[in-house]
């Protein structure tokens, strides 16, 4: 539908020069019309909303991950030696630490489906590392599941 009247264009500046973006119809007889957005600003809008909820994911994430301090314990306590830190047992451990942290957070986002995914990755790891443990040394297995808590 063309509207009568005078084009209305951009006057916001990038910068260096106008970006000349048609706004929209300068409507003379309805004074209370209400002129769009200039998608300029909507962008800015949108950049700043975009920034802030990035800057919320990043702490996020950064939570979710074991914090070194947190790794370096865990590897202490389920160390079978002081250099030890790829034995099953500590592996079994430190999963099942991010697999915690990660049932926390779905608490609070339960439509985070690619955590989830990452989740059911993690779980289906340890127990691999568990099915090793007790096919090769039920003792240590026997261990690690009354240690950790783990249902078995």
């Amino acid at each position: 539908m063309l509207t009568q009247g005078k084009a209305l264009v951009c006057r916001h500046t990038d910068g260096n020069s106008a970006c000349g973006r048609f706004v929209a119809f300068e409507v003379p007889y309805r004074a209370s019309c209400h002129l769009p957005l200039h998608s300029g600003l909507q962008r800015v809008t949108f950049n700043a909303r975009y920034q802030r909820i990035e800057t919320n994911r990043r702490q996020e994430c950064t939570r979710l991950v074991l914090a070194r301090e947190q790794k370096k314990s865990l590897i202490d306590q389920y160390g079978t030696h002081a250099t030890d830190t790829g034995s099953p047992e500590v592996q079994i451990a430190l999963l099942s630490e991010r697999i915690g942290q990660l049932t926390e957070h779905f608490k609070t986002h339960q439509k985070d489906h690619g955590s989830r995914r990452g989740l059911l990755m993690l779980v289906s790891k340890r127990r691999r590392l568990l099915d090793y443990l007790k096919l090769y040394d039920s003792e240590r297995y026997k261990t690690v599941v009354h240690k950790l808590g783990l249902r078995k």
